[in-house]
């Protein structure tokens, strides 16, 4: 008796089993079997063309609903559950869902071959349902086959051509001449002309006359090729009125491969084209007016100028030429360019910058100009519109007014220290050296008037010789104070050791100085506001700093001398220094001096921390 063919899979977790069971079936059936120890049906093809499935109930316990999916994907699937339980009533969510035998362990063969000849049976009669199925649906396949695709065949030509008749933009098919053969409503709607009044016709009637043979001589190079071809036309309608048009032309080709047709496929462009060149004009006349404006003006995307005005030009002394694809960067002093960057980056983030004034290079030198921007859409590309105004000799006058505010409250300060100075050695003179010169004038007298012995005459005459040494002392205090001795005697670097050796001895300051020698770097009757510029900036530290320690130091450069007091003090607000008469005349003193001789000077304070001067004075070089 011929073995029953069956495709199986077993899906258990005990090899035994399976093995068993396949032995079993091997010799009973004619099978072929398919052993799944780690089940997962979804990765599994071959399950799919099975006739049998044997699961073991311990892998349905561990795939939750896969039952229910196996027979979503595979509703013909035989499933046979091998199974301890026999409470079907703990299967009743799956014994519904049909073509499903339960086989209780351990295994009765006898039971489980009854339930694999079931399962033959079952898949027998799905072959022949499916057999049955599949030859109805050829005869009336075969029956229906010719009318069938006769009507969609004319289904689809009649959908091609309510396409194209009922087509936004115009289509034309021509021969390889270039002769119409067709052309849609949309074509006599745009042109003007009638269906009959174009057919056989060459688009060249079309022709305005406005573009050159060179564009018609391209698409028929391209199309002649086979080669797709777009561009646009500038056309005539039949009233003589012109219109553009987009044009995309391909050619036609049959089954052998040859151009038979063309097929031209237009979009009227007329409004598209007259809304640029609107825009066009618009963008040039606006280029013009911001050109012409008085104001200096660029534009720039991300840095670089893509558009300046000629008042720009003229005030930067650059052509425009030069200025186009310029770094705004490179025009600005070394000064603001990093302030410059940071903004650049404020503006990139959609930051509003406020107003801000910075300098200019130009080649007339550097401009002091006011800056304000103002995002713009310029060619399609996102740009700053910046706006500058010359503000330089605005600058200049405001620098006029503020310098001659601080002559003339300078002056004032220096005829009241004057007018002290006169006061303070009018005293000195009367109050010391007059009542000395009183005094030997006193002792004289007495000498010249009364007889004294040898004796008192000595001691009255040593009286008088004290007294004048004294005299002499104080004049050369005076003196010294008016015009420092040294400075003549020892040259202006033993000067500055003399006065710092002099201050050091009569105070509890700790000075450290490294001072290099420059006498003669400047002319002699300058000297003396160096030594004024050192002499002040210690008597200042003495009198307001409570320093503890004191820097000085004097360099010679190149072409400038470089002197530094740093101090450890108490430090101040430069400000409120202005406001205390003593110490901002102190400071005045000093940097008029350091004016006097076209220097620069450089005054640093830190609250707690103390105080740095640096003086940096120019000098020429002797051949």
């Amino acid at each position: 008796m011929q073995k029953k063919y069956l495709n199986i899979s077993i899906a258990s977790q005990q090899k035994d089993d399976i093995e068993l069971m396949s032995q079993f079936l091997n010799h009973n059936f004619n099978v072929k079997i398919q052993e799944i120890v780690n089940f997962s049906y979804r990765l599994d093809e071959n399950l799919k063309c099975s006739d049998v499935l044997i699961l073991d109930y311990r892998v349905l316990n561990e795939n939750n609903g896969i039952i229910q999916e196996i027979r979503h994907e595979i509703p013909s699937l035989n499933i046979i559950i091998i199974s301890e339980n026999n409470d079907l009533n703990s299967f009743s969510e799956i014994i519904g869902l049909g073509k499903i035998l339960f086989v209780l362990l351990p295994i009765d063969y006898n039971k489980f071959k009854q339930a694999i000849e079931v399962c033959y049976d079952l898949a027998k009669r799905d072959q022949n349902c499916l057999a049955q199925k599949s030859e109805l649906f050829k005869l009336k396949r075969n029956f229906n086959f010719e009318i069938s695709i006769k009507k969609q065949a004319e289904e689809e030509v009649y959908k091609f051509l309510y396409a194209i008749e009922q087509s936004p933009v115009t289509v034309l098919i021509t021969d390889t001449k270039g002769n119409i053969q067709y052309a849609n409503p949309k074509f006599t709607k745009v042109s003007g002309y009638s269906f009959d009044e174009v057919i056989g016709k060459n688009p060249s009637i079309l022709k305005s006359g406005k573009q050159s043979d060179e564009v018609y001589k391209e698409m028929w190079e391209s199309i002649s090729k086979g080669i797709d071809w777009s561009g646009e036309f500038q056309n005539k309608r039949k009233n003589g009125e012109l219109y553009w048009e987009m044009a995309w032309i391909s050619a036609i080709r049959n089954k052998d491969g040859e151009i038979y047709n063309y097929l031209a496929v237009k979009e009227d462009i007329t409004q598209r084209k007259e809304a640029e060149d609107a825009l066009r004009k618009s963008e040039e006349l606006n280029k013009y007016i911001i050109s012409e404006l008085p104001y200096s003006l660029f534009i720039h995307i991300n840095g670089v100028i893509v558009f300046a005005s000629k008042a720009f030009s003229l005030l930067t002394g650059l052509t425009n030429k030069e200025l186009i694809n310029k770094r705004i960067l490179d025009l600005l002093d070394d000064k603001n360019i990093e302030g410059i960057k940071e903004k650049l980056k404020q503006r990139a983030l959609g930051i509003d910058i406020p107003d801000f004034e910075l300098g200019l290079k130009t080649k007339k030198g550097l401009k002091i100009v006011s800056v304000s921007g103002r995002r713009i859409n310029f060619e399609n590309q996102d740009a700053i519109l910046v706006v500058l105004i010359d503000i330089t000799e605005k600058k200049q006058n405001e620098n006029l007014v503020r310098e001659k505010i601080f002559r003339q409250k300078f002056s004032k300060q220096l005829i009241d220290y004057q007018e002290a100075e006169r006061k303070r050695i009018s005293a000195e003179l009367h109050d010391g050296i007059g009542q000395d010169v009183l005094v030997i004038k006193n002792h004289a007298l007495l000498g010249l008037h009364e007889n004294m012995e040898k004796e008192k005459l000595i001691k009255q005459l040593n009286l008088i010789s004290e007294t004048a040494s004294n005299t002499i002392t104080e004049i050369r205090t005076i003196s010294h104070n008016l015009r420092p001795i040294h400075l003549e005697r020892l040259g202006l670097t033993e000067a500055i050791f003399t006065i710092i050796e002099n201050v050091a001895k009569s105070s509890n300051i700790d000075f450290i100085k490294a001072i290099e020698n420059i006498d003669g770097l400047v002319p002699k009757q300058m000297e003396i506001n160096i030594y004024r510029i050192i002499q002040e900036g210690i008597s200042n530290i003495i009198k307001h700093s409570n320093s503890k320690k004191v820097e000085i130091l004097i360099k010679k450069l190149k072409n400038k001398i470089r002197i530094t007091i740093n101090d450890n003090g108490e430090g101040f607000i430069l400000e409120k220094s202005n406001r205390n008469s003593q110490f901002g005349f102190g400071l005045s003193g000093i940097s008029e001096r350091v004016e006097i001789l076209d220097g620069i000077l450089e005054i640093n304070s830190v609250i707690g921390r103390g105080t740095t001067v640096n003086v940096l004075i120019p000098f020429k070089q002797k051949n």
